[in-house]
């Protein structure tokens, strides 16, 4: 269940030349000073970190990007296709087929595919309740006890006597926090980034639900179509055995050769031929629509296996215009996100340039002694800022801003690109949709002459008026224009689904509900059927 596209990835631009359908990125410009919130010159940035006079956040701020597109498609609107906007959420019921209808629920609600990128979305919630939690301050708690025998040759006074060479107890017990402020939004620049990867997630699985729902109405439209080619088919056989018992029953009363009978034959034994092909068609589409369900091949065969039509196309579709596409396709949005996300990443890296401050604190007991340990005297306690701030690194840190700065701009790059596939997609769907139908008219008149034209070869034949090479040549047309028409009613349906899949319709069925607000400390979720009571230590 795939449809190839490039991955996106982020990058601000402005917006386009009017003078140009696809304008081309400014280069990465890193703000030469931090955006500060309030002063916070780097003499002050402790006391006006603490004090709340606010911070600065490094790095380029993102800017959604602007394309500009056509006011309306390239291709004629023909074949029954309009401009007028479309309402795509539930295309699947334009076709008026019940059963295709229920195959669609069905498969939203047990596809495979589609819970692991749920799966995927619940991972990105988690990733960014970890993030969040990086502006509030850690507490650990800890407990500990030793028993240290001092070396003689030390005197370093302290606990036991340090030079003696006793041994003694020491108890530890305490709390510990730190909390770092984020002064130059590296944190904040993080969160932003993991929203962007959370929506990218989101409209990942909006995507696969959109091609999921493609695969089961191409499914669908094969099965219909398979089981269709066989009662032709199996109709043709019909009338060619008709004809091979009239040579016969001719070539035994004397009237012919046994060649119309030797070629008679071998009509309807190649015509009898391809039914066990199309059978295996069949069989393959029962097979694959109930893989798109969640369930075992086969488990279909007795609801589908009857025969069915193919689903018919409505008379009139909407298709909107080009700018709706880039609002609905949900590749097109996750491209975006990702370009979001690399964008922010890009501040995250330079904050890397700055020194880290952080305020750290210690309250606890230390005693040498058991009995001393619930003492006041025993109580200790530290507390003050630190300064982390690397000043050599060889140029780590501004190769893997480069490094940050250059997955933006290709995401800008694939963001572009996604764009340009999805018009491209759209307008080849739109042209084999249109173009299609003026084919299937066509084979509908063939069908219908070529049906007249066994009937009068027939008769003629019968009469001694032309030979039987007429009646086979004729026979072989009419099931080769029957089989070709089917194909065409098929391919009509078939590129409708491709059109509504490149329009970006459909995903909204299968919408989650709204997570909860976001929390610092996320409850946990575990999926199957892990418990809370899966993860308590055993024997406890």
């Amino acid at each position: 269940m795939t449809r190839s596209r490039p991955d996106a990835a982020p990058q601000p631009r402005p917006a386009a030349d009017q003078s140009n359908p696809r304008p081309r990125p400014a280069p990465h410009a890193r703000p030469a000073q931090p955006r500060c919130a309030g002063p916070a010159p780097a003499a002050l940035a402790i006391a006006s970190a603490v004090g709340g006079l606010g911070g600065c956040t490094v790095g380029p701020d993102y800017i959604e990007p602007t394309l500009q597109t056509a006011p309306q498609w390239s291709q004629p609107m023909e074949g029954g296709l309009s401009a007028t906007p479309a309402d795509l959420s539930r295309w699947w019921t334009t076709f008026s087929d019940q059963q295709l209808d229920s195959l669609v629920v069905r498969a939203v609600g047990a596809n495979l595919d589609l819970r692991s990128a749920e799966a995927r979305i619940r991972e990105s919630r988690a990733l960014r309740g970890i993030i969040v939690s990086d502006k509030l301050f850690t507490i650990d708690s800890n407990f500990s006890f030793s028993r240290q025998r001092a070396s003689r040759n030390t005197n370093f006074g302290g606990i036991g006597a340090s030079g003696t060479g006793t041994s003694f107890n020491q108890f530890v017990t305490g709390l510990d926090a730190a909390w770092e402020i984020d002064l130059w939004g590296r944190v904040e620049r993080s969160i932003n980034a993991a929203d962007a990867d959370l929506a990218a997630d989101i409209e990942d699985r909006r995507d696969i639900l959109l091609i999921l729902l493609a695969d089961v109405a191409r499914a669908y439209v094969d099965l219909r179509t398979a089981q269709r080619r066989i009662e032709i088919a199996q109709d043709n056989v019909r009338i060619q055995e008709e004809t091979l018992r009239l040579t016969s029953s001719r070539s035994k009363a004397g009237l012919i050769g046994e060649l119309d009978v030797v070629q008679a034959r071998s009509n309807v034994e190649a015509t009898r031929a391809t039914i066990p092909s199309l059978q295996i068609a069949q069989a393959q589409a029962l097979n694959r629509l109930a893989v798109l369900l969640g369930q075992q091949p086969g488990s279909l065969n007795q609801e589908l296996g009857p025969p069915g039509v193919i689903p018919g196309v409505p008379s009139a579709v909407s298709v909107g215009v080009p700018a709706e596409l880039l609002r609905r396709r949900p590749d097109i949005r996750r491209a975006e996100r990702q370009l979001a996300a690399n964008t922010e990443r890009i501040g995250v890296a330079v904050s890397d340039l700055f020194p880290r401050f952080t305020i750290n604190g210690n309250v606890g007991v230390q005693a040498a002694q058991g009995p001393t340990f619930f003492d006041l005297s025993s109580f200790q306690f530290s507390y003050g800022p630190a300064i982390n701030w690397r000043l050599i690194d060889f140029g780590r840190i501004r190769a893997s801003i480069a490094a940050a700065d250059s997955r933006a701009e290709a995401s800008l790059y694939a963001y572009e690109q996604q764009v340009l596939v999805a018009l491209e997609e759209s307008e080849n769907a739109i042209a084999a949709f249109a173009k299609e139908q003026q084919r299937r008219a066509s084979l509908e008149l063939s069908v219908s002459a070529s049906k007249r034209a066994v009937e009068l070869s027939g008769q003629l034949y019968a009469g001694g008026l032309r030979d039987f090479q007429f009646v086979l040549d004729a026979q072989r047309t009419l099931f080769v224009q029957q089989d070709q028409l089917v194909l065409s009613e098929q391919a009509v349906t078939s590129n409708l689904i491709a059109l509504y899949l490149a329009l970006g319709g459909g995903w909204e069925i299968g919408e989650l509900p709204p997570p909860d607000k976001y929390s610092p400390t996320p409850p946990i979720v575990f999926p199957l059927s892990t418990t809370d009571e899966d993860i308590k230590p055993r024997g406890l």
